[in-house]
């Protein structure tokens, strides 16, 4: 069966797709990524997605109860005069001339300035924000697509920053290594059972989370060259070689050996 597109079909991408083709991104990871229909072994925890709408909820109430940011955006929230309501992908969405590709996306949030310009924000369940590269360029790529789409199509004129609301767990230790220890040692069998009142009931259980904000470089001008290369890979009847040391393609490599010697021996 051939990997070629349908004629006349075009490639249609996200925004956060398109960050996997960020600077050292490897191609054959990204031409598997736009040819599979679904990729094996993909899933995605729902407390994410409820952190991600709680989110959004107490922000938009901040500004219905008090008329000013959340605490959540930290000094960055005396600039904001207000929030929008973020586009959907179904309207938001532009077809780069150039490379022939259309580009989608939905912001998390879309913050009104004082000076009457917008931010568009981007909320992150993470602590990457003290460990630069890595996923942090596929956010700035991300970012940087929505305001490509901003800026050549008609639903959010008007955007002058970018920022990644970075939203992660504080307290001690927290990002650190943890040491397994037991709860309790095991009662060996000759031992007699210690005589003790009832158990108490555990204490509340509580997490405390922090933000950080981070502001992106507003920089549209790197989305056509990476719509071009997306487009020429989308293109590519075979997948192009991995870069060397590509750990999802030794992984995969792995996986179709295994398979195979199965088959062999089956």
């Amino acid at each position: 069966m051939s990997n070629e597109p349908e004629p006349g079909k075009e490639l249609r991408i996200s925004a956060k797709a398109l960050g996997m083709a960020r600077e050292g991104f490897c191609p054959r990871c990204f031409w598997l990524r736009l040819h599979a229909q679904r990729m094996p072994y993909q899933v995605f925890p729902a407390v994410f997605s409820l952190i991600d709408s709680y989110v959004k909820r107490e922000t938009s109430a901040a500004f219905s109860r008090g008329g000013r940011a959340p605490a959540l955006l930290g000094e960055l929230g005396l600039k904001v005069a207000g929030c929008e309501k973020a586009p959907q992908a179904s309207r938001f969405r532009v077809r780069d001339e150039a490379s022939g590709v259309t580009l989608t996306g939905t912001p998390d949030a879309v913050f009104r300035l004082h000076d009457g310009s917008r931010v568009i924000a981007d909320y992150k369940t993470s602590r990457s924000f003290d460990r630069p590269g890595g996923l942090s360029r596929v956010y700035e790529v991300q970012l940087n697509a929505y305001a490509y789409i901003a800026q050549h199509g008609r639903h959010l004129p008007g955007v002058s920053a970018l920022w990644l609301v970075y939203i992660y767990p504080d307290y001690p230790g927290a990002g650190e290594q943890q040491i397994e220890e037991p709860c309790a040692q095991p009662r060996q069998p000759d031992e007699p059972a210690a005589q003790t009142n009832p158990p108490l009931p555990p204490p509340e259980f509580r997490m405390r989370f922090s933000s950080r904000v981070v502001p992106v470089a507003l920089q549209p001008e790197i989305i056509t060259p990476l719509l071009e290369k997306a487009q020429e890979l989308w293109q590519m009847p075979a997948p192009p070689p991995g870069n060397p040391g590509c750990i999802d393609c030794q992984a995969l490599g792995a996986l179709m050996s295994l398979l195979h010697d199965g088959e062999r021996l089956a």
